[in-house]
């Protein structure tokens, strides 16, 4: 079988550049944009690929038409499949992957930064989070997540003491992108007896973070909506225990319906935040943190830059790390 490599045919390369504009347009500039190149040099190479590019001289002779048709015929057929390969490459844009479902997740080394990626509404659009998640199959706006390692001597007991430890949120600090000053993540909170916010408690302990027995607190945190949206919303969330062991803690929280500003309402739900802890299998003080976060309706404004910064906050905080003083 003999190739024909476009290096020999500089006017067909020329037609291919001349298109690439078309490509990128139908593409979209999306995030999956980098299948583009490997799809040019795939239909290229590939005897299987739609375009027959190995043809031979003497197949192309043997049809009834000249060469010369026979090669503009083939620019035409590899024009249109990069454009059809550009309109299905959507459908291959990466998606969220979660530690209880899908591919084993690579996490970096203890002490590097955390790995944060953003899905927007199109990149996830017939996504369905994972049945470990908890999560309601629904239309997503924003969702964000967080993978990094960290070292811990202990168990999963002392780490979900952290999260119970409400009161102690308010140590969480970010830098926020839009005042270029560092912040408190969470400027006051306290545990609920119930989902009433007047009916403030103590901190939980672990032991009263059991699988299957919700709890409550009432949190002011901090947004980075742009004006004339308030600064900060204060809000009741559910948190519930969805696993615990020695070796594994699962963490779900989920915004309950409130108001703010008046008029501005957010609903149940429009703040999820699913954080996954484990032990490495193979070094017994390295654990890996992972938190999965979905943002709508008014939460989701201007969520970017601030889901970047308060991640790191978060992650610090669970992980028992000092507050960051310098700006990243």
């Amino acid at each position: 079988m003999e190739y024909v490599f476009y290096a020999a045919l500089p006017w067909q390369w020329i037609t291919l550049i001349a298109f690439s504009p078309l490509f990128i347009a139908v593409r979209g500039l999306s995030r999956s944009g980098r299948f583009l190149v490997p799809a040019i040099v795939a239909v290229s190479l590939s005897p299987a690929a739609p375009l027959p590019l190995w043809r031979s001289w003497a197949s192309a002779r043997s049809l009834r038409t000249t060469p010369k048709q026979s090669e503009f015929a083939n620019v035409v057929q590899l024009t249109t499949a990069l454009l059809l390969f550009g309109l299905a490459a959507p459908a291959l844009a990466e998606t969220p992957v979660v530690p209880c479902a899908g591919p084993r997740i690579e996490f970096p080394l203890v002490g590097a930064e955390p790995i944060i990626r953003i899905f927007k509404e199109t990149d996830v659009t017939g996504w369905e989070p994972p049945a470990c998640t908890r999560w309601p199959a629904e239309k997503f706006e924003f969702i964000g997540t967080a993978a990094v390692s960290f070292r811990h001597k202990g168990d999963a007991m002392e780490l979900a003491r952290r999260y119970g430890a409400i009161s102690e949120y308010a140590a969480m600090r970010y830098f926020s992108p839009r005042r270029q000053a560092w912040r408190e993540l969470s400027f006051e909170a306290f545990a609920l007896r119930d989902a009433n916010p007047a009916n403030k408690r103590g901190d939980f302990t672990a032991a009263e973070f059991v699988p299957g027995t919700p709890r409550y607190f009432w949190q002011r945190g901090a947004t980075e909506a742009p004006p004339p949206f308030p600064g900060s919303m204060a809000l009741v969330n559910r948190i519930d225990i969805l696993e615990l062991t020695p070796d594994r803690l699962v963490v779900a929280v989920t915004s309950e319906p409130g108001t703010f500003a008046v008029v501005m309402r957010l609903g149940r739900g429009d703040i999820r935040v699913v954080y996954f802890l484990e032990r490495d299998q193979k070094a017994h003080d390295v654990w890996h943190y992972f938190a999965l976060t979905s943002l709508a309706g008014i939460a989701a404004l201007g969520a970017d830059n601030f889901y970047r910064a308060s991640a790191r906050g978060v992650f610090r905080h669970t992980a028992g790390l000092p507050a960051e003083v310098r700006a990243p």
